[in-house]
């Protein structure tokens, strides 16, 4: 096993995907950006999407909107903006290297986001605000999230017995 050099900059300046991107409308630097880089990219925002996801599951407060919904609708930047680059390579700009990476990706997706979705803790937090949405006090558009939100945990199978 080889050593980590002192020398070598940390992950985060060397990878675009991982840095703000000094680009007229913030757009991603494709020049910069090379199929290398989506997997560590990926790693670190998977790790990052679960610690923001595990922090809603086991907030000690009572359910709301904003501690469930809201903070569950904001969560997953880096893997919404890295996931983001790469889909658009691989519909628009595909070669062999990204799509390798491709096949690869689709299983570490399923596997990060199964036991999100799959999560009964999280999902009692939604249901709960689910069944007492009518007295929440929600805007339309509060209402629609939380609707949308708990229907696609639904249909993922949470709450669904341990048989089912």
């Amino acid at each position: 096993m080889s050593e980590i050099s002192d020398a070598s900059p940390p992950l985060a300046e060397t990878n675009p995907l991982l840095t703000a991107w000094q680009t007229p409308h913030q757009t991603p630097p494709f020049s910069e950006i090379s199929p290398e880089h989506f997997m560590p990219a990926f790693e670190r925002a998977f790790i990052d999407h679960a610690a923001e996801v595990a922090a809603i599951t086991h907030d000690p407060a009572v359910p709301d909107f904003d501690n469930t919904i809201t903070a569950l609708e904001r969560s997953g930047k880096l893997l919404t903006k890295v996931s983001a680059v790469f889909y658009d390579l691989v519909s628009a700009h595909s070669n062999p290297a990204i799509l390798e990476i491709d096949k690869e990706l689709s299983l570490r997706m399923a596997r990060h986001w199964n036991p999100i979705m799959m999560n009964a803790v999280l999902f009692g937090r939604i249901a709960m605000l689910h069944e007492k949405r009518a007295s929440l006090g929600l805007t339309g558009e509060q209402m629609r999230l939380l609707e949308r939100t708990y229907t696609r945990f639904h249909r993922a199978g949470a709450g669904l017995s341990e048989d089912a």
